[in-house]
């Protein structure tokens, strides 16, 4: 199977049994991955600082419908994928 170049994902669900399929198959194809049971670990006024300390990069929209990008997370119209944490 080719190898991805490493990048770190962060993959929450507050069911051990998805995070845990989840981070396993990600770290078969090279991901380094961390597990979050909340989502409040991205949701919160610490959130940015958190995602940066653990090397994360992240979209987040703030609830006035700002957009942080941290950590070279691309701009708008630069990556196939442009997720919304919901």
């Amino acid at each position: 199977m080719a190898q991805v170049a490493e990048a770190k994902v962060l993959v929450v669900d507050d069911e051990e049994s998805i995070t845990d399929l989840i981070s396993t198959a990600l770290r078969y194809v090279g991901f380094d991955v961390e597990i979050a049971s909340t989502a409040a670990v991205v949701m919160g006024k610490r959130a940015p600082d958190w995602l940066r300390a653990h090397g994360l990069a992240a979209r987040l929209v703030h609830v006035d419908g700002s957009i942080h990008r941290l950590a070279g997370w691309p701009e708008t119209g630069k990556s196939k994928a442009d997720p919304t944490i919901l």
